[in-house]
């Protein structure tokens, strides 16, 4: 170093050091700058920049043991699983599948789109021709078509079908943002009126009860979210299908013979043998009820009518005796809330014209046991029975009654759902003994109250005044 430069910076050391520390900072801030807006120039203008997040993955697998493939007195059949595709090794080989006391070949593994689902792919294919085992054991277990002869022709079938099931969830998801298996919460934010359409089992269920319906008989399918009642009927060969021209099903069906779109005006002129889906229900379920109202019209004399409808219309409810009185009901079954998406309240009826007009069902608004105080005169109630909510519907309390919080039925928030009730003793019975019919409808009971309540009701489960009588009526009579 030159004797100049020694004395510069012994001279002005400690304002260079100052000068740098500044230097050092302001050149970081312009660097932090920079970085962003040029992160901002990135994301807007070149989406080359941008992380790819990696696409998640299924992977579905068909294998089956040695002994049951060279056996002739078994059928061809294949277990149809999951696994993950990032597992180390794989499970014919890491201690799970490996442990099997007869020797396992595995066929073939296709990874799929990360919401297809084993359990979607089996449904898919009962709908395909294929059977469940009946031999016991795994579930997994699919017995090939009966069009099938050898294990190869099976093993591309599957791959073939799977392939096909893989394409169409991309392309939905494409299209629309989610899948049929997507999370609830993301189907519902990008399109609510695809959580009506059903889970394939329920589809099922639904079609293989039409096994004494002709495959060319005349089906109307209404508004078919997802395409699953056409895609399932067209599956299992029925040719002549009739679906809404107007209604987006949320889904291409190109992979399966078109059904015929018609018109409103065309669906008032037509006939159908059967009439099978899930129609809307509209508040109340008012539009499920219009529907299954106009079905006697158009449903032939030996058809059949299978729907999806809401728990507002079954028997007991409110709308029950405003279905048209020449429907009889046959059968009614309650849905499980895996059967949806999204959960809903809902139940599957099968219905037909009947013999005669039915009866309507009774109904009661009042008994001598039973006056109804308003939620001012609450303290003056010998009994309360929870009207709405799905904590109180239907639960029966005492004056001594007290919750979890130390507080009874006197503090709840008022409401004109909740049953404030002053029992009225007569000859033949005592205030007591009133008390005590209460209560065996109640939670303390048999829960004749909330499964009123909780069963024929859309969304929150709601007992009303006319319900809780009727319920009493049927139990101890007119008391008149």
């Amino acid at each position: 170093m030159c004797h100049f430069c020694h004395w510069f910076l012994k001279k002005y050391k400690d304002s260079l050091a100052i000068h740098t520390k500044v230097c050092i900072i302001v050149i970081y801030s312009i660097t932090l700058m920079t970085n962003g807006l040029v992160a901002a120039i990135q994301d807007q203008v070149d989406p080359f920049f941008k992380d790819i997040p990696e696409e998640k993955k299924n992977r579905i697998y068909f294998f089956m043991h040695n002994g049951y493939i060279t056996n002739p007195d078994y059928p061809i059949m294949s277990f149809i699983g999951q696994t993950n595709p990032d597992r180390k090794g794989d499970r014919f080989c890491d201690g799970d599948y490996s442990k099997s006391v007869e020797a396992i070949k595995e066929f073939d593994h296709l990874d799929v789109h990360g919401d297809l689902s084993d359990h979607y792919v089996r449904r898919s294919l009962l709908m395909k021709g294929c059977k469940k085992n009946n031999f016991g054991g795994s579930p997994e277990v699919l017995i090939a078509p009966s069009h099938i002869k050898s294990y190869s022709e099976y093993v591309d079938f599957l791959v073939r079908e799977v392939n096909s099931l893989d394409e169409s969830f991309r392309k939905q998801e494409e299209t629309y943002g989610f899948t049929p298996e997507s999370h609830s919460k993301k189907i519902k934010e990008k399109d609510p009126e695809a959580t009506r359409a059903p889970k394939l089992h329920l589809v099922q269920y639904m079609t293989d009860r039409l096994t004494y319906v002709k495959k060319d008989a005349k089906i109307y399918v209404p508004m078919d979210a997802w395409g699953h009642f056409c895609k399932s009927l067209s599956g299992l060969g029925y040719t002549n299908i009739y679906t809404d021209k107007d209604y987006d099903m949320r889904l291409g069906m190109d992979e399966f013979p078109h059904p015929t779109y018609i018109t409103q005006e065309e669906y008032y002129n037509m006939k159908f043998n059967a009439m099978l889906g899930n129609p809307p229900f509209g508040k109340g379920g008012n539009l499920a009820l219009n529907f299954l109202n106009s079905c006697a019209d158009r449903i032939e004399d030996d058809g059949v009518i299978l729907l999806v409808l809401p728990k507002s219309i079954k028997k007991g409810s409110n709308n029950f005796n405003k279905i048209n009185r020449s429907l009889e009901l046959v059968d009614t079954k309650d849905c499980d809330p895996k059967d949806f998406s999204s959960s809903i309240d809902a139940c599957i009826q099968e219905w037909r014209i009947g013999e005669k007009l039915r009866p309507l069902e009774e109904k009661h608004t009042v008994h001598p046991h039973i006056r109804f105080l308003s939620y001012e005169r609450r303290y003056d109630a010998d009994i309360f029975v929870g009207g709405d909510g799905a904590g109180s519907c239907g639960k029966v309390h005492l004056p001594s009654w007290r919750g979890k919080d130390g507080k009874g039925f006197y503090k709840y928030e008022k409401s004109s759902s909740h049953n404030y009730i002053e029992v009225i003793p007569d000859d033949d019975n005592t205030k007591e003994e009133i008390i005590k019919r209460i209560i065996s409808l109640g939670h303390e009971g048999d829960n004749t109250f909330r499964n009123i309540g909780t069963g024929t009701t859309n969304g929150i489960p709601h007992l009303g005044k006319t319900k809780l009588i009727t319920a009493y009526v049927k139990r101890y009579g007119t008391g008149y």
